[in-house]
């Protein structure tokens, strides 16, 4: 993200990067979490 670019990146920094994807795709933030977890959830607990 740009705040932090050439440091080591970390996951404290995925605000960052949900505010530019919220920006780019003309969304809430709120919505870009809720997706971003429920495809999270749907991929990684799959059984």
């Amino acid at each position: 993200p740009v705040p932090y670019r050439g440091q080591r990146n970390s996951a404290l920094n995925l605000r960052y990067i949900v505010q530019k994807i919220a920006s780019i795709k003309g969304v809430e933030y709120d919505k870009v979490v809720d997706v971003t977890y429920n495809n999270a959830k749907r991929i990684f607990l799959k059984r």
